[in-house]
């Protein structure tokens, strides 16, 4: 990303929207080869209500600068996401839509490991998507996102204190 525009790529904004996509499509399907109950379970808890009401309507996407200053996004086109988000939302996190943000966020590639592992072939894809998926917010994301609410964006924070002690 360009930290100066705020804006992501179109390589950026897929790179994100295909392995965050492919870890729930295979976690999904893995535990729908064992149970179906517990798939459907997975299917509501985490993208349907963790991932689309709760962060994109109600916790971090409506804090984000990005949506609201760029129009991007890197989990879903950013028509899609205005139209989801809540407008109006400010101020920090609170300590429960933190926990929240992490279980969900995190959730949706560590809930499936079980069945995964325990399919043929899909389990190589999968690690492979997690560690392009969740090593890119490290690596790249994170230390250059422009919201400040965002429990993860800790170098962010860090370099706004560091300029505000200059």
């Amino acid at each position: 990303m360009i930290c100066s525009s705020g804006k992501f790529t179109l390589f950026e904004q897929l790179w994100m929207q295909i392995s965050f996509n492919g870890i729930f499509i295979i976690g999904f399907l893995s535990i729908l080869q064992f149970n179906w109950i517990i798939a459907v379970f997975y299917l509501i808890l985490f993208p349907l209500i963790g991932i689309i009401y709760f962060i994109m309507h109600t916790w971090l996407c409506p804090r984000c600068p990005h949506i609201k200053q760029h129009s991007s996004c890197v989990q879903l086109p950013p028509f899609l996401t205005k139209r989801i988000y809540r407008k109006g939302v400010s101020g920090s996190l609170k300590h429960y839509e933190k926990a929240g943000l992490y279980i969900v966020l995190y959730g949706i590639g560590l809930a499936p490991v079980y069945w995964v592992v325990q399919t043929k072939y899909w389990w190589i894809p999968f690690f492979v998507l997690c560690t392009m998926h969740y090593g890119a917010y490290f690596v790249w994301f994170c230390k250059r996102c422009l919201n400040v609410d965002c429990p993860q964006n800790l170098n962010y924070k860090l370099m706004c204190e560091n300029k505000e002690a200059n």
